[in-house]
């Protein structure tokens, strides 16, 4: 669809807003300050970070408008790309979004997101979970009309097999691929990312921290402390057989990024940046990436062998979530 999605000029890590969707519908994270979240994301603009990855299904608009007033309260909008999806919608007055995809419903969606994020175009307009019932050909077919009509500059994908990731590349061009990527989740490697790399797609890794798994303030403790509301509670990575498990392998990373001289979390980030990929980092951004919104350090390690996207025969980088199941219509 374009050449100008995510590659070289935009920030190695983007700021995601899950957690900002607030409270009060099934995937939350329980309740949220707004004004925190606000400070967030003026704070992650200062640091360099220069793209927020939002969704309307992220408290049925409530990220959205949080990020538009922010935006528009602070002057940001022109230092910022925005990235947001489609396909969930919610009936007025409800705050249970249901999986819905097709030609007319994202010519929908897309206008109020627009209004939601106070803006005229979308940066990055991604196809969020489709399911099985989703006509996810006739969507991308309508994403591309929109980037025809300029209120997309460019269309991508998220958990997407990758069957249907070739299928819609061969009708248009899929600029990025947005898929989980975190030392606990590798399940990307031997198939979905050397096919981005053949096709030119670039990667965005979101959850890089495990959804606070591997953050230096998450211990037992701190799982048994979670509000009921809160989504993680009821999901398979934070509870026993699979808990005991990512709980050591979060102390080895906080010994290993103790020798090094850095913490858990810039070790986690740099960990899933190969050479030219990029994370999509949650909420609070623990500790702050540097002034050029990197989160690696000289003494970390770099992974090597996983293959980078590539953009016009060269290196693209994506800019920019044991494995954790994810049950249906899952919202990141």
């Amino acid at each position: 669809m374009t050449d100008t999605a995510p590659a070289s000029d935009w920030s190695p890590i983007g700021l995601g807003t899950w957690a900002m969707g607030g409270q009060g519908w099934r995937y939350s994270w329980g309740r949220q300050d707004e004004a925190r979240s606000a400070a967030t994301i003026v704070r992650a603009v200062d640091l360099g970070i220069d793209w927020i990855d939002t969704a309307p299904v992220y408290g049925v608009g409530y990220a959205e408008e949080v990020v538009g007033r922010t935006l528009a309260a602070h002057g940001l909008r022109p230092r910022v790309r925005l990235a947001t999806k489609c396909g969930f919608l919610w009936q007025p007055g409800s705050r249970r979004p249901y999986p819905r995809l097709t030609a007319a419903s994202v010519f929908d969606e897309v206008e109020a997101s627009l209004r939601r994020l106070r803006t005229d175009r979308i940066d990055l307009y991604q196809v969020h979970w489709p399911g099985p019932d989703c006509d996810i050909d006739a969507a991308w077919e309508s994403i591309g009309r929109l980037v025809e009509q300029g209120k997309v500059v460019a269309g991508g994908v998220c958990n997407l097999a990758t069957g249907d990731l070739e299928r819609l590349h061969a009708a248009r061009p899929v600029a990025t691929l947005q898929l989980p990527y975190h030392l606990l989740d590798r399940t990307a490697e031997p198939e979905l990312l050397p096919r981005c790399a053949h096709l030119g797609v670039a990667a965005l890794a979101y959850s890089p921290l495990a959804s606070g798994i591997l953050t230096e303030a998450f211990d037992a403790r701190r799982r048994r402390r979670l509000p009921g509301d809160d989504w993680r509670t009821r999901a398979a990575a934070f509870n026993e057989p699979l808990l005991a498990r990512n709980l050591q392998a979060a102390a080895a990373l906080r010994r290993c990024a103790a020798e090094r001289g850095v913490r858990a979390e810039q070790l986690a980030i740099a960990w899933s940046e190969p050479p030219r990929r990029a994370r999509r980092a949650g909420r609070r951004p623990h500790p702050a990436p540097d002034r050029a919104g990197r989160a690696s350090h000289e003494s970390a390690p770099r992974r090597r062998s996983a293959p980078a996207a590539r953009r016009r025969g060269g290196a693209r980088r994506a800019t920019r979530k044991l494995k954790t199941p994810r049950p249906a219509h899952h919202p990141s």
